[in-house]
């Protein structure tokens, strides 16, 4: 039972990353590199629990009041985690040599994305089940991958629009953390059911926003044929 659900727990991660690893029409990065930024983001994920736990008495001064929620939401899981993955995309991949045109952010912004999602993913499936790994299946594992998305698809224009790195640089940060948080909040509150329901048609939304990054990244491809 344990094997099959480590199976079910990693088969949508594995979908993501072969769906955007083709995605990567022109020029696709070297395994090693999609390997390193994969396990940078396993260690995002070690590392960020440990962060959130000392920051656990923020939420805990507002305990049975939506600022709790809210706290929770956008900064023991947003601000935290996504920092993690912007820190290990923009100040570690960002210089590497195959960061070669704008769709390498989203690339590999997907991939920190998936090797967060691997390790958060075994453990909330594990304890469970089955019933979990299919709902995370939906909404988790399609979530960071969206994020990461929109974090590299910023790092890419920051990286090649030089003359904006700044503001595309603060969106590569800020974005994913202010979408992450309003979907983790719209999820964990429970004062008002239907914004639950929201956060799932918000979630398809963005997925064809995030498809749009993807074809607009394609297409400014230096190496596309013109």
């Amino acid at each position: 039972m344990a094997i099959g659900l480590i199976i079910l727990a990693l088969a949508p991660i594995v979908a993501v990353i072969w769906y955007i690893y083709h995605k990567d029409k022109y020029e696709h990065e070297p395994l090693s590199y999609l390997f390193f930024a994969f396990f940078l983001g396993l260690a995002c994920a070690a590392i960020a629990p440990l962060i959130s736990n000392h920051l656990n008495w923020l939420p805990d001064q507002y305990a049975g009041r939506q600022m709790e929620i809210f706290l929770s939401a956008f900064v023991l899981a947003a601000l935290v985690e996504e920092t993690a993955k912007f820190i290990c995309l923009r100040f570690i991949i960002y210089y590497r040599k195959p960061f070669n045109e704008p769709i390498d952010g989203i690339v590999y912004g997907v991939m920190i994305g998936m090797g967060f999602a691997t390790l958060e993913n075994l453990y909330f499936v594990i304890d469970g089940g089955v019933q979990t790994a299919i709902i995370r299946m939906f909404t988790a594992i399609p979530a960071h991958a969206i994020f990461g998305v929109v974090m590299g698809y910023y790092a890419g224009k920051a990286k090649y629009l030089p003359e904006k790195n700044i503001e595309y640089t603060v969106k590569a940060f800020v974005t994913p953390i202010f979408l992450h948080g309003i979907y983790n909040y719209m999820l964990l509150q429970d004062n008002y059911p239907y914004l639950g329901i929201a956060a799932i048609v918000g979630l398809a939304i963005s997925f064809r926003f995030a498809r749009k990054m993807i074809k607009e990244q394609q297409d400014a491809s230096p190496f596309k044929k013109r």
